[in-house]
């Protein structure tokens, strides 16, 4: 059973206060109950990018803006984007002059390698697979260094991809898993970096410009990555 459209309709009062069970925010999606998850999310984005050059960042799917605010709090020159009307409505006046309502399958508002890093949280897998190379090919162009990209990987039948909103649940599939990576791959600007697995339901894909390594280098370090991380999906 396919999930609603990536849509602002799909993220809408009910999925951030808690009286939907697919945001599973429970009693809201407030400062207080994201803040050690969006520190979380900054300290993972800091291991990962920091010695590759991360001052400017996007942070697309940036919901009410919790990420953005604890980025530029760190001192990053952080923005956000979030197709839902109602998070960009309610985002955090902390950080209101620097989030706005958009796309990711269009990012024509910004110019080549904008950001030095863009990252997605949670989003890749709502939009329908049919429009996901729209959202490959704007992502890649906009950022500079590197792509972090934080995904569900759930069984497609999984109760809990429909609920989350999942376009159809096939991110879980490892065929999918590696079309992703081939995908960012086959637009020959970045190489994956790391794939990790969070809890067994959530995977976290690094990607870094070509330029970092060698070609050996890089491939070698694909190599290793791609053995341990079907190693991690086996277990799942």
């Amino acid at each position: 059973m396919k999930g609603k459209e990536y849509s602002p309709e799909l993220f809408d009062k009910d999925y951030y206060e808690g009286t939907d069970v697919r945001g599973g925010f429970m009693k809201g999606y407030n400062w207080e109950r994201i803040e050690q998850h969006a520190k979380r999310k900054l300290t993972y984005m800091e291991q990962q990018f920091k010695r590759f050059g991360m001052q400017k960042i996007l942070i697309g799917c940036c919901a009410k803006g919790f990420e953005v605010k604890e980025a530029r709090r760190r001192g990053y020159d952080a923005h956000g984007l979030d197709i839902s009307k109602y998070a960009i409505e309610h985002i955090d006046p902390e950080v209101a002059p620097f989030c706005r309502q958009g796309d990711l399958r269009d990012l024509s508002m910004y110019k080549d390698d904008s950001f030095d890093i863009v990252a997605a949280f949670d989003c890749i897998h709502t939009i329908d697979p049919a429009d996901r190379d729209k959202a490959y090919d704007e992502i890649n162009r906009v950022a500079k260094n590197g792509i972090l990209l934080r995904t569900r990987v759930l069984d497609k039948d999984s109760n809990y991809a429909e609920g989350d909103g999942s376009w159809d649940g096939t991110l879980a599939v490892r065929e999918s898993i590696y079309s992703l990576i081939q995908e960012i791959h086959s637009r020959d600007k970045f190489s994956m970096y790391t794939v990790n697995m969070e809890f067994r339901w959530v995977a976290w894909f690094s990607f870094v410009r070509n330029e970092v390594f060698t070609l050996t280098d890089r491939r070698n370090r694909e190599r290793v990555v791609k053995t341990e991380f079907l190693q991690d999906v086996k277990k799942v």
